[in-house]
């Protein structure tokens, strides 16, 4: 299905259709507007406490409040001069008789359930509710209302948070016969969807958005999770945070799908925070198949964030064939903090990994700075995990644990380090695990690169790495970088290659063989882009230097560097040792996507992953020496076809429309 931008009227259930069937005649009714906050006064409007004042705010003012989204000349805004987010009160409005479909409005503010908020009081009772998002710009929000046709009701704004976001913004409320956002089976989903599609709306064409790397196209994007192939689909999920692209305080597992890993499918959120359990974050995990070879999703549950409750680990599982919808497992919580026989682990002891061990489903969890815990499945279904011990003493960050040929590997990622790995031998009877070598899976050791990480199995039993990089802007933060393909090498170490299948984007071709590059005086490809794939050789001489030139501007003197000299490579500043044999070629497998600079170097050994922000004109591509000639073996650049992401935001199964829409 392609992408589509904006707010479809959809409606679900057949019940509620039968419910409306006495609004459909009156389809072409205009809106009845409740408040839209244009005057001076809030006129029949209640205040109590000092929050809202004596009136709405005005354009001029809520504009330098940073409040964005309004319409007309005023809304209101609970943070009065002077008092700022120290004023609470509340702002109720008159009587009214609901008498449409729907209640529309236009919020923003703190996220304080029940603390910065807008409810509907029917019989002085709060039936709905919604709270800001910790964001600056109004968003449409709506509620169903057809459970209480022809009843009395109010409209409260709320500010009861003392600093923090504690503040609420409200604009335009309307009785309407159509929502102005989509509805979800979970309606918890309803908010963020609306706001996903809202940024992804307006951020049109980005200099900076990969073009051939997946991404969400809104949002925040975060570690990689429990990605699984099934049935011909490869599906990936990832933490996405959907009101702002930085870390915030309500996360799901965003989901994608593909037949190739190359083309994905975005879909609506897999997992979400089951807020009536007091989950606020569903943070990271992975996953592992029962016993009749259906996935279920392994994920840390966050418990009252920022408060400090224990974490849980929880799973998910699929709630139809395709499995595009989700649902929490009936024995949640998995594996609660506390288990009898455990070390003390930290309260946030998190991001449960599953695998499979001689036949057995298995789990290690991380954060718990007390070693890596191991547990095993004692369901078939998965909803119980029994403590069998500490199988290796050292902590980590996204643990994952899996079995490579002969090899048993490790990978943690760590703040500031990257993510790193160990080879080594797994005693099946002791479940003790112990390292033979040791290395790190990209040369940039650092948060906004190559992290949080995922691996899957397919058909073809390639072992399949998976991992996210941040970078971004106009709304969107975070990609995943190409699949990779892992192995290990006869001296121990991991070795990755991108996966075959990106080959297919290739397009015109320029190719350079044998060619002498002499110092100061680069070889300039006719080839230009920022969305290429460049395969280059060299053969190095001693006390010389050597590399690739990437969006080179037109004068020569701006450009993001691949330099070798003196056995170190640096890749765009990130330096570290590379010793060749004499004799021995220098080989670059370089992807350029954008933002997304992915170097592979020689047979897999070192990757160097970044995101880089040059010139929006700066797009030659040179091979250059200094202090001495080079000779360039070959040099072969690709202009690389997009491979846009397709959205399926339409709430899943047969979504009934409303009866207007018919």
């Amino acid at each position: 299905m392609i992408a589509r931008f904006g707010f479809c009227l959809i409606a679900l259930g057949v019940g509620l259709m039968a419910s409306r069937t006495g609004l459909a005649a009156a389809a072409d009714r205009a809106d009845k507007v409740l408040a839209d906050f244009d005057g001076e006064t809030y006129g029949d409007w209640q205040a109590t406490g000092t929050a809202f004042g004596t009136g709405p705010l005005r354009a001029d003012a809520l504009k330098a409040q940073n409040v964005h989204g309004f319409t007309g000349k005023g809304a209101v805004h609970s943070a009065p001069a002077g008092e700022a987010d120290k004023a609470v009160g509340t702002l109720t409005s008159p009587e009214f008789v609901i008498d449409r479909a729907y209640l529309n409005l236009l919020v923003c503010g703190g996220s304080h359930d029940g603390q910065t908020c807008v409810n509907l009081l029917v019989d002085g009772k709060v039936v709905q509710s919604v709270a800001g998002v910790d964001r600056p710009d109004l968003l449409w929000h709506s509620w169903d209302l057809a459970p209480w046709q022809g009843k009395t009701a109010r409209v409260q704004i709320v500010d009861q948070q003392r600093g923090g976001w504690g503040h609420i913004d409200v604009d335009e409320i309307t009785l309407s016969d159509r929502p102005k956002i989509r509805f979800y089976p979970n309606p918890q989903m309803n908010q963020a969807m609306a706001a996903l599609a809202h940024d992804a709306a307006r951020i049109g064409e980005d200099s900076w958005w990969p073009r051939y790397h997946f991404h969400p196209q809104s949002g925040w994007m975060n570690d990689v999770n429990g990605p699984f192939y099934y049935k011909g689909f490869y599906h990936i999920f990832y933490q996405h945070h959907p009101y702002s692209p930085g870390f915030g305080k309500t996360i799901g597992w965003g989901h994608a799908r593909s037949k190739d890993l190359v083309h994905w499918t975005q879909f609506p959120f897999a997992v979400w925070p089951s807020q009536d359990r007091g989950e606020t974050a569903c943070w990271s995990g992975g996953m592992a198949f029962d016993a009749a070879g259906s996935p279920v999703l392994l994920y840390a549950s966050v418990l009252g964030w920022p408060q400090n409750k224990p974490f849980e680990q929880w799973g998910a599982v699929p709630a139809d064939k395709e499995m595009i919808t989700w649902k929490k497992h009936p024995n949640n919580p998995l594996v609660p903090h506390g288990q009898k026989g455990e070390p003390k682990f930290d309260r946030s002891w998190r991001d449960p990994f599953g695998f499979v061990m001689a036949g057995r489903t298995m789990l290690v969890v991380g954060g718990t700075r007390a070693g890596m815990p191991i547990y095993e499945a004692d369901d078939p279904k998965l909803g119980k995990w029994r403590f069998r011990g500490i199988v290796f003493a050292e902590d980590a960050e996204c643990p994952n644990f899996f079995q490579l040929g002969d090899h048993w590997v490790f990978l943690s990622s760590a703040y500031q380090e990257g993510v790193k790995y160990s080879v080594g031998t797994l005693d099946l009877e002791k479940l003790k695990y112990e390292p033979k070598t040791r290395g790190v899976m990209d040369e940039f050791r650092n948060f906004t690169g190559v992290y949080g990480t995922g691996i899957l199995f397919d058909n073809e039993g390639r072992c399949i790495f998976l991992a996210r990089a941040q970078g971004g802007r106009n709304g969107w933060n975070g990609y995943m970088i190409l699949p990779r393909v892992l192995t290990v090498g006869s001296d121990g170490y991991l070795r990755q290659a991108p996966i075959a299948e990106i080959e297919q984007l290739r397009e015109a071709h320029e190719s350079i063989q044998d060619a002498a590059v002499q110092p100061d005086k680069p070889l300039v490809a006719k080839t230009k882009g920022s969305g290429l794939e460049i395969q280059a050789g060299f053969e190095p001489q001693e006390n010389a230097a050597c590399g690739l030139q990437l969006r080179r501007s037109d004068d020569g003197r701006r450009a993001v560097t691949i330099r070798y000299a003196d056995g170190q490579l640096d890749v765009a500043g990130t330096r570290f040792p590379l010793k060749l044999e004499k004799g021995q070629p220098l080989k670059l497998r370089v992807f350029l996507d954008q933002i997304c600079l992915e170097v592979f170097v020689g047979d897999g050994r070192h990757v160097v992953t970044k995101s880089v922000t040059p010139p929006d004109n700066d797009l030659g591509v040179a091979a250059f020496a200094e202090k001495g000639a080079a000779k360039l073996t070959a040099l072969d650049v690709w202009k690389m076809r997009p491979a846009p992401i397709q959205r399926r935001d339409d709430p899943p199964g047969k979504a009934a429309l409303h009866p207007t829409q018919q």
